[in-house]
């Protein structure tokens, strides 16, 4: 895996479509620019469980993963989790 791009996405706004750097990260998966996501854990997509698995699912819906770069959630599917 090589890094290609990294989006900031400030924390502040629970909805995920509210803010630019994530909605980057939807345009990025609508082009097929990208297999992978990584973030640090799941809060910091939302910390609203009902607003992150759809952004989760759109991602994955457009051939593009979320994996969580936190240890714990990373160990749990062999290098990377999802959902």
């Amino acid at each position: 895996m090589r890094i290609t791009a990294v989006i900031n996405d400030p924390y502040g706004e629970s909805s995920p479509r509210k803010r630019s750097g994530w909605l980057r990260v939807r345009e990025m998966a609508e082009r097929g620019e990208r297999g992978v996501a990584i973030m640090r854990w799941p809060n910091a997509l939302s910390p609203v469980h009902e607003l992150r698995y759809p952004e989760i699912d759109y991602l994955r819906r457009h051939g593009c993963q979320l994996r969580f770069s936190w240890a714990p959630l990373a160990a749990m599917a062999g290098g990377g989790a999802t959902r």
